[in-house]
């Protein structure tokens, strides 16, 4: 009876591994250190220009703590070794050379740890901006390496303009937006714009936000000012579209909502659209997603998770999620062709 019993968990264990497979990124533990297998070299590069970072940033933390530590005992010294060397004056009365002395070595400790500071901050920082861009171009020749999309330009410090989110007009009362990576390039000769983005509303006590991840701007065949917004659904991390009050609600499933105050609606979005739409939701990292149509132009808003968002620093680099968002990505200009046929 034991060894029967053993047998069934040994295959309940088997079948388990086998669902959790990673098809092409095997997850490999060694030594309690997390590392992954790389189905490209773009990506195998991000993890390489990772830990020649870190290297730098750790190297600079050393040097730090090595300066901090002279620069304090030099403030030690002129407090408890100045007055054992320079002597005080007649009738045990301070010593203008000895004060001198104090202060100056103080003023020279203290301008070591603030001027050291400052030029390791400018230090990193430039570090830090050589290996985002280092990361952002990996990741596009690894996104863009279809050949339907041409003149790919990435600059990962250009920013957009708050009024091109707002644009959308799919959340209200946002303050601030971030962005970083602007993208531009074409697909089948459809002029497209791409980036990371946050997008912020002030509540009482802090920002909160209300979108995080690669938001799209693509033309779309669709004219009037009457907005068709679309949200496809997803779990408890969702942040849907906050904007909707004055439009009324055409339809609404379990995966979809679509609201629009146009007659037209369901003109531009037909049945192959909304499949095209639905069709994108695949990977774990892409949370739900916000569309907007109105006045020739198509707003996409990926919201995606961390592991996506956050850029690597500390842990080895995930590729999952790249390679899920590459294959999303390439769903969403299916959808922007359709919608400008």
């Amino acid at each position: 009876m034991p060894k029967e019993k053993k047998t069934k968990e040994e295959k309940e264990v088997t079948k388990e591994a086998s669902e959790e497979k990673v098809e092409q990124d095997v997850i490999i533990h060694h030594e309690d250190e997390l590392r992954y297998e790389y189905s490209s070299k773009y990506l195998e590069d991000i993890e390489h220009s990772r830990l020649a970072f870190n290297k730098k940033f750790k190297k600079n933390n050393y040097f730090k703590w090595i300066v901090s530590a002279i620069a304090i005992g030099i403030l030690i010294f002129a407090f408890l070794g100045v007055p054992n060397i320079v002597p005080k004056g007649e009738g045990n009365s301070n010593n203008p050379l000895q004060i001198a002395l104090m202060v100056s070595l103080a003023v020279i400790s203290l301008g070591i740890m603030f001027g050291y500071s400052i030029f390791t901050k400018k230090l990193i920082n430039k570090k830090a901006k050589e290996y985002f861009a280092e990361l952002y171009s990996n990741i596009t020749s690894f996104v863009f390496e279809d050949e339907r999309y041409k003149e790919v330009v990435c600059d990962s410090q250009k920013r957009i303009e708050k009024i091109q989110f707002d644009e959308n007009c799919l959340f209200k009362d946002v303050f601030d937006v971030g962005s970083r990576a602007t993208t531009e390039f074409t697909y089948e000769d459809i002029p497209v714009m791409l980036c990371d983005c946050a997008a912020q509303i002030k509540t009482d006590k802090r920002a909160k936000p209300v979108f995080v991840g690669k938001y799209v701007i693509a033309p779309a065949n669709y004219e009037s000012d009457e907005i068709i917004a679309i949200y496809v659904k997803g779990d408890k991390r969702s942040l849907p579209p906050t904007n909707l009050d004055e439009l009324k609600c055409v339809l609404d499933n379990e995966q979809i909502a679509i609201y629009s105050n146009s007659s037209s609606w369901n003109k531009v979005v037909t049945s192959k659209v909304k499949n095209l739409i639905l069709a994108i939701s695949k990977g774990k990292s892409l949370v739900d997603i916000s569309i907007s149509i109105r006045l020739g132009k198509c707003f996409v808003c990926l919201g995606y998770d961390d592991d996506l968002m956050v850029l690597p620093l500390e842990q080895p680099f995930n590729p999952k999620p790249t390679e899920e968002y590459k294959e999303e990505l390439l769903k969403v200009m299916s959808l922007i062709k359709e919608l400008n046929k």
